[in-house]
């Protein structure tokens, strides 16, 4: 059995974002985005959740306090997730089944949104990758992928409204958020916890089978594979969540542990290394670290939006599919 292993970071006021604190997690306000982050390769077992510096005990009163400001300045709610044990599904990365043991901890109820971004943004005056490297990975209407452009967070390609969930950050991106609001991204293995329940296994955030009217997700369905020239294949039949791209967080029904949109709607970047991605020269990765995502997105087909399905990115990756949820740990 294994131990999956807590992150720590503290609270920063909702004000000016604290250089010594961000350069402290390897992050730099003005879209410097630092060095990637050490972790285990390819393994699951206690993956760091972030770079984060030490904290004394936090009671919980404190946490009250903590929990209740950040929902006041930025909306930010968070679900209490009790901790237990659980087969983790997983078999990306070349990973086997294996049992996990997960601490209690808070998780965020939905995604970070447009509106929690911005105010990070204002706030520091933080550029992300996709401003100063190039834009973000777009699903075009031919049906394949654009790197470059100039699409970012604040013009993605197509409309959102403050209450989407944002995309086009890379994993650099949502650390800086987590450093600023003093949360930290969950574990791949918390996520998949959370997502399924613990224990009994479901495959999707409203249970297993085909989606029905409001207990449903945000996932590839008509309204994507007519536009992108997928026709029908490997969606759910007849399925139509009513967005073509990311929907508002909360539109679908939450997870019996109240969590919404735990399928589809944007991946999750979560804190869990897969290793270095190839591509470099000289044995130095090209792209730095890759980091497991998960929840599958708008563009995803069912079989790719189950709790246990994942994937990894570079950690510099943008996408127009891409945000993060965050957490805290419990006292």
């Amino acid at each position: 059995m294994k131990s999956e292993g807590k992150g720590k970071s503290w609270f920063t006021p909702m004000v000016m974002v604290s250089t010594a604190l961000l350069s402290a997690a390897g992050l730099s306000a003005g879209g410097a985005h630092g060095s990637p982050a050490g972790g285990d390769q390819g393994q699951v077992k206690e993956a760091p959740a972030a770079r984060a510096l030490p904290t004394p005990p936090e009671t919980a009163e404190a946490l009250r306090h903590r929990l209740e400001e950040l929902r006041r300045r930025i909306g930010l709610e968070f679900v209490p997730v009790p901790g237990g044990e659980f087969e983790m599904q997983t078999t990306g990365g070349g990973r086997d089944k294996h049992l996990v043991r997960v601490a209690g901890f808070l998780l965020g109820r939905h995604e970070v949104t447009v509106r929690q971004f911005r105010a990070f943004v204002e706030a520091t005056g933080y550029r992300t990758g996709a401003e100063t490297d190039r834009g973000c990975r777009q699903l075009q209407a031919a049906g394949y992928w654009q790197a470059g452009g100039t699409a970012t967070w604040r013009d993605p390609g197509f409309p959102q409204g403050d209450d989407h969930p944002v995309v086009c950050v890379s994993w650099f991106d949502a650390e800086a958020f987590c450093a600023w609001a003093g949360v930290r991204l969950l574990t791949e293995a918390e996520w998949e916890y959370a997502a399924g329940h613990g224990a009994p296994r479901v495959d999707y955030a409203w249970g297993d089978g085909k989606p029905e009217g409001k207990k449903s997700g945000n996932l590839a369905g008509r309204e994507v594979g007519g536009a992108f020239g997928w026709g029908g294949q490997g969606i759910f039949s007849g399925h139509d969540d009513g967005y073509r791209y990311t929907a508002p967080v909360g539109s679908y029904a939450p997870s019996a542990l109240g969590l919404f949109d735990t399928t589809g709607n944007v991946l999750e970047w979560t804190s869990t290394s897969w290793g270095a991605m190839g591509g470099g020269s000289g044995g130095v990765p090209f792209g730095g670290l890759s980091y497991a995502l998960r929840g599958g997105s708008w563009q995803s087909v069912p079989e790719n939006a189950r709790n246990s399905s994942a994937t990894s990115y570079r950690s510099r990756n943008k996408s127009d599919f891409v945000g993060f949820r965050v957490a805290r740990d419990a006292p």
